[in-house]
């Protein structure tokens, strides 16, 4: 009973870390319109800020009974801020004068973030650090103690990210999360504070008082306060219409001038009551005109945008619309007083599930199927790019069936990346169908078929047109003649020769790197030169750099790696780095066969946090033996586990196979976690050799894992999977840590000596 209040303190705090964390990400997303390359960025700043702050209080000596008041004004303080700093998130647009929907420069976003996450990533660091000293000094200065604290603050992790996700995100705001978030932490102090000191003392007393301020703020309306005029500060100079969160993401439905403009997490994706009236009859009537007498249609992906309407002006049979946010549309229909998707016409059919599960599972085939997506700048939108989508959407069309899909370009000068991105999906594409018609413009339209198609001649299409008598705004007159204008195709082919590109994949998501390059070049353009050598950096070269640090920390005298054990943060860093990979990497796993990463994020988190606080009582509670022997068994397991996983990305997961494969998923990383979490008590024991207690030893563990994760977060998702692979990233994850193993072997002796 005496260590209860520490043991739920440490709860506690994991619970209000990883909540804080996952909320804040959400609402950087909105706030930047961020893909995969922002959450990296986010998850880094965060890791490496708890570097510091874990680094800073492992030096700081404190009195032992001014540690518990440390700790309990830092965890005050941590989750105080909590609702502070999405107040700040919301209205930095407003003050750097950006417009809602605007594009910023990657500088500006990693420079905001960055100071945005530094005081509760800071607070967070010094927490654990401060935490396992507490700990240390309330019972006996041993691993075992200190390991305690590391396991029940991934206990903490494991819930707060079920919660959040199953609860918090699907029914509450951010600001209802974060006064929930700071009366746990302080039941947590005050419960922490009457046990040192009792009941009575003046602390206590200060704590129990304060329990009341989330109550008086839920009552008095300040919650709601705080979330509307937050909001309404955010997308100024617009009216907000709805404001909800999904597991998908957060959707926004904004009023000016009488024109409503919807935005998923941020990006713009509908206008209403005029569209984007170009590029919807562009792709909606050449992908009807395309075939000769379409029956039966598919569409997949934004269907709110205006094009459902254009398409069932065709004599179609039916149309299957898939859609994954159910919720969305209801909330949307609710706004419109009617059916966003015009579900009143019988033969439109909406479907809620991830595309790539419905082609999956369904037997239907198909005389069209269209693509209405945007650009694939993001892991998510560009599993509908690959060359393995393109061969399951082949495997649903009719023996004349056609697929349609447009891609940002233009019609005067398309730079490298644009060039790069063109002739990546263009040519992946055409490496699954044997015949294919482009038409070229702002957005160009990429008609496939294993059908000779004969659609070059603009009297067959303005037949087809005038046959079905289709009113349209935008395609009438000349269109044909101008869009299929000889000069304009040839002009577009030739700006598509001699690029060097590879082939958009699952496993290799070329696609999401030319996005990011071209993103890059038009908002930040002196950073051009910078992606051009990151482009051309390979396996080999990354390798070759692990190899030549690893032969000069062999090569130096003994004494310099053996003092105060410094080699000891070789597989530290290397732990956090490949840790924080794995995790991407499995993410990204997920979501290309599965869908949507969000909606299972919570339980692959709480899966690697099981195995992390299993891997930390099995090798730090329980195992006996050699620490050394264990350090070195859990490298090779680690190296044997990535091996693993590459034998089994040799199989297929694109069929029905996905009960098994989600098992699988979480089964690695159970098994991540636990390979993560047994390396920590043993490399705390091992440093702690030449240090007064381990409690300050511990901090310094910590703030190196940390930093090795932040590390990966961000050259994992932004360089090395876009540009190596995930194979690619594998075999670079099996050769750090077998750098790692190989100074630990060869300093096993000394290290055991000490």
């Amino acid at each position: 009973m005496k260590r209860l209040p520490f043991h739920f303190s440490f709860l506690a705090f994991g619970i209000s870390t990883l909540t804080i964390q996952i909320i804040l990400v959400r609402e950087l997303l909105v706030i930047f319109s961020g893909n995969e390359l922002s959450i990296g960025l986010f998850l880094s700043q965060w890791l490496v800020a708890q570097a510091i702050g874990s680094f800073i209080y492992s030096r700081i000596r404190l009195k032992t009974g001014n540690q518990v008041n440390h700790y309990n004004i830092l965890f005050t303080f941590f989750t105080a801020t909590f609702p502070a700093i999405i107040f700040a998130i919301r209205i930095i647009k407003t003050i750097f004068g950006i417009i809602p929907g605007e594009q910023v420069s990657f500088l500006i976003l990693a420079v905001i973030s960055f100071f945005i996450l530094l005081i509760p990533g800071i607070l967070g660091g010094a927490l654990f650090s401060l935490g396992c000293r507490i700990y240390a000094t309330q019972h006996e200065h041993s691993v075992k103690n200190i390991s305690w604290v590391y396991l029940i603050e991934a206990a903490g992790f494991l819930t707060g990210g079920m919660l959040v996700s199953n609860i918090g995100i699907r029914y509450l705001y951010p600001f209802q999360i974060a006064f929930a978030i700071i009366l746990t932490g302080l039941v947590a102090c005050t419960w922490l504070s009457v046990h040192i000191h009792g009941i009575k003392h003046a602390r206590s007393r200060i704590y129990s008082l304060a329990l009341l301020v989330p109550f008086i703020f839920w009552i008095t309306g300040g919650v709601e306060y705080l979330h509307t005029t937050s909001l309404s500060l955010q997308w100024q100079p617009y009216t907000i219409k709805d404001y909800h969160n999904t597991v998908y993401g957060n959707v926004v439905t904004l009023e000016k001038s009488g024109q409503l403009d919807i935005l998923m997490s941020g990006i713009p994706a509908a206008h209403f009551p005029t569209p984007e009236i170009t590029k919807v009859e562009e792709l909606a009537h050449l992908a009807m005109l395309s075939h000769r007498a379409p029956k039966h249609v598919l569409l997949l992906g934004n269907g709110i945008d205006g094009v459902i309407p254009e398409i069932l002006k065709h004599p179609l049979t039916h149309l299957d619309y898939i859609e994954s946010d159910s919720v969305m549309l209801v909330r949307l229909s609710e706004i419109f007083s009617r059916d966003i998707i015009f579900t009143a016409d019988n033969r439109l059919k909406t479907i809620f599930m991830d595309g790539r599960t419905y082609l999956n599972i369904t037997r239907n085939k198909y005389d069209v199927m269209i693509l209405n997506l945007s650009e694939p700048s993001t892991l998510n939108i560009n599993r509908f790019y690959t060359r393995e989508f393109f061969e399951l959407c082949k495997q649903h069309l009719l023996p004349s069936g056609n697929l349609i899909f447009s891609i940002p370009s233009g019609t005067t000068y398309l730079n490298q990346p644009a060039r790069q991105l063109n002739a990546a999906l263009i040519s992946t594409a055409r490496s699954v169908f044997r015949h294919s018609q482009i038409t070229p413009g702002e957005n160009t339209v990429i008609i496939l078929s294993d059908e000779i198609l004969n659609l070059s001649k603009p009297e067959l299409w303005n037949l087809r047109l005038s046959q079905r008598k289709i009113d349209t705004r935008i395609i009438k007159g000349n269109y044909f003649e101008l869009k299929l204008d000889t000069l304009r195709l040839n002009w577009y082919t030739n700006e598509l020769r001699d690029v060097s590109f590879k082939t958009n994949l699952d496993l290799h998501p070329a696609a999401v790197w030319y996005s990011l390059s071209l993103w890059i070049t038009v908002n930040q353009p002196e950073f051009w030169q910078v992606v051009n050598i990151i482009e051309n950096i390979n396996l080999i070269h990354i390798a070759g750099l692990i190899f030549i640090i690893t032969i000069i920390f062999l090569v130096l005298p003994g004494k310099t790696l053996i003092k105060k054990n410094r080699v000891i943060y070789a597989p530290v860093f290397t732990t956090g780095f490949a840790g924080l990979s794995l995790s991407v990497l499995l993410a990204l796993l997920f979501q290309a066969y599965h869908g949507y990463i969000y909606a299972w994020l919570g339980y692959l988190v709480a899966a690697f946090m099981a195995g992390l606080g299993s891997g930390t009582w099995f090798f730090g509670i329980y195992l006996p033996g050699s620490r050394v022997k264990r350090l070195l068994l859990l490298e090779l397991c680690f190296v044997c586990m990535l091996g693993i996983m590459l034998a089994i990305l040799s199989f297929d997961f694109s069929s029905d196979l996905f009960m098994r494969y989600k098992i699988m998923i979480l089964g690695l990383a159970i098994a991540g976690g636990f390979l993560v979490g047994g390396e920590f008590p043993l490399l705390a024991a091992l440093k702690s050799g030449h240090e007064q207690t381990i409690a300050p030893t511990a901090g310094r563990i910590y703030a190196m894992d940390l930093l090795g994760a932040g590390f990966g977060g961000i050259l994992t998702s932004a360089i090395f999977i876009p540009v190596l692979g995930i194979k690619g990233t594998l075999y670079l994850l099996i050769v750090l840590k077998l750098s790692s193993g190989v100074l630990v072997m060869r300093c096993r002796q000394k290290i055991d000596a000490t």
